[in-house]
């Protein structure tokens, strides 16, 4: 067998999440005089991290270095698993290591390393890396606007978010579903449900149309302030626009309810939500 057919064998193992037989093949490899090379590499260190293995993803990456070059999905893995543990210097590392070995990061991993910094708060790395990314001539895409924009107003940076959105319109990436949703939270958030509603007014002439997402916000926020019963206009809006409730949506509303003392409506619309096969949250 060649490396490609090995190779096949292990994708194989992997989808079924069976690791020590993909192990078993990568020695076989050897054994055969078929050297594993950076795809061979890939292909575990993923499923490696998929399976929240990261310690034994990061031994593989160091020892399979010594028989070949990892690639950028080998590194886009680690660097993903990284950042969702929250380990963003090890994550950094792992960047400054690919680049060292001369492998070229793209888009993906600088996307994940912003994410990270953003969900930790350090919105001033996470904008360094988007200029040093643009620099290396790596071309931002509306997913990276979409993470440093919601970052931004998370943070409460109305003003910079704003500007920011100004420069992606001067780019020609008009605000999606995604920006959208991202500033009718924070909106929300801040009690400001005039201009939430602006917003969603903005948005449908606009062509943005709100989704599943945009609804459970505002039922939100109406929830909070003791207005079930515009909330589940919003919810009938929801549905009759073909979209169907979440578990969100019914914990939101049910849980409302019971804090109204309304028990009996509560457990009328999880009957109702289980009746007509939307999915009910364990409130």
């Amino acid at each position: 067998l060649d490396s490609f057919s090995y190779n096949l064998l292990l994708e194989g193992f992997c989808k079924e999440h069976r690791i020590d037989a993909a192990y078993e093949v990568v020695d076989q490899m050897a054994k055969d005089g078929c050297l594993p090379n950076a795809i061979t590499c890939s292909i575990i260190v993923n499923r490696l991290c998929k399976n929240g293995e990261l310690n034994a993803a990061s031994k593989l990456l160091k020892s399979m270095g010594k028989m070949c070059v990892p690639n950028v999905a080998a590194y886009t893995a680690i660097v993903e698993c990284l950042c969702k543990a929250s380990k963003l210097m090890d994550a950094e590392e792992a960047l400054n290591e690919m680049m060292g070995k001369g492998c070229t990061p793209d888009v993906i991993i600088y996307t994940s390393l912003m994410h990270g910094h953003c969900k930790a708060g350090n919105l001033d790395r996470a904008f360094e890396l988007f200029s040093e990314m643009e620099q290396k001539g790596c071309i931002a895409d509306m997913v990276v606007y979409n993470v440093l924009l919601s970052g931004l107003f998370k943070a409460g940076k109305l003003i910079r978010a704003c500007k920011f959105m100004q420069q992606m319109a001067e780019r020609k990436f008009a605000p999606n579903i995604v920006s959208c949703n991202a500033l009718m939270d924070y909106l929300c958030k801040s009690g400001d449900v005039k201009h939430a509603y602006s917003l969603l007014t903005w948005m449908t002439k606009g062509g943005c149309f709100p989704d599943v997402m945009t609804y459970n916000t505002l039922m939100t926020v109406h929830c909070k302030a003791g207005e079930i019963e515009v909330a589940f206009l919003l919810m009938d809006e929801m549905i009759l626009k073909g979209f169907c409730p979440t578990e969100f949506t019914s914990s939101i509303l049910i849980h409302s309810l019971c804090k109204a003392k309304r028990i009996m409506d509560a457990y009328d619309l999880s009957l109702k939500f289980h009746e007509e096969g939307f999915t009910i949250d364990d409130v």
